[in-house]
C-alpha cells in the first residue's frame, strides 16, 4: 500500500521513528514499543544494542 511505512511488519505508529541503538544511558529502561517477534524478544534497552527500535520522535535530538 502506498504511503504505508512498516517496521517488522507492523505500520510505524504516528509519532514514532525507526532508530539504531547504539549508546545506552539506562539499559535496563523499557522499550516503548517492544519487538517480540525477535528471538530473543527486545524487551529491555539493553536487548536492543545494535539493533533498529521505534522511539519517540519526541525524544529523538539531532547531534549536530
Amino acid at each position: 500500500q502506498v504511503g504505508s511505512i512498516t517496521f517488522h511488519g507492523k505500520r510505524i505508529p504516528p509519532g514514532y521513528s525507526v532508530v539504531f541503538v547504539e549508546l545506552l544511558v539506562k539499559p535496563k529502561a523499557a522499550l516503548p514499543i517492544p519487538n517480540t517477534n525477535d528471538d530473543p524478544p527486545q524487551l529491555l534497552l539493553g536487548d536492543a544494542t545494535g539493533s533498529l527500535v521505534l522511539w519517540p520522535s519526541k525524544y529523538i535530538e539531532d547531534p549536530q
